[in-house]
């Protein structure tokens, strides 16, 4: 029933395959939405867009991006200098995993700066020193930041690998 809308808290998308259909979709959707007493902001509202930004993720027809501002802001980040910068900025780039084949492979030595880890290991904060692999994956996860981060949309009418 839901195949043409994705909503998100008090954010919704309606994607079609051509204009006339997405007309169709977008009376669905509000007259659903009247029945059950949802009020639209017309001024959020953006209607018969071909590329939009939701969620951090910039969506065209057939594929998903990063949102580059988020990336760029990624890749701008300094090297950590403690143990809750390092954490965090692998925190941040998880939100794009997806897009950076063997992600967990290649984050897992920033893991081990996670606030639990820390204070199991009692890691001295004063005299934080990034790791030679922690600081390799740091770099490693900016360089590839940096690349056409793309997810092609599959075609359900034909066979496709999950990988």
């Amino acid at each position: 029933r839901w195949k043409h809308v994705l909503a998100y808290i008090d954010d919704i998308i309606i994607y079609s395959k051509n204009f006339y259909e997405h007309i169709q979709h977008i009376e669905e959707v509000c007259s659903l939405l009247q029945e059950a007493n949802f009020k639209l902001n017309v001024n959020k509202c953006e209607i018969a867009r071909s590329e939009i930004l939701f969620l951090g993720h910039l969506i065209t027809e057939g594929t998903i991006k990063p949102d580059p501002n988020n990336i760029r802001g990624l890749v701008e980040t300094k090297e950590p200098t403690t143990a809750e910068e390092a954490f965090r900025f692998v925190k941040a780039a998880e939100y794009y995993r997806k897009f950076i084949p063997k992600f967990s492979i290649i984050a897992a030595p920033l893991h081990k700066y996670s606030p639990s880890t820390v204070n199991q290991q009692k890691i001295n904060k004063s005299k934080f020193i990034l790791s030679d692999d922690a600081r390799t994956a740091f770099h490693e996860l900016k360089k590839i930041l940096t690349t056409d981060l793309i997810l092609g949309l599959p075609d359900d009418t034909l066979q496709f690998k999950i990988q």
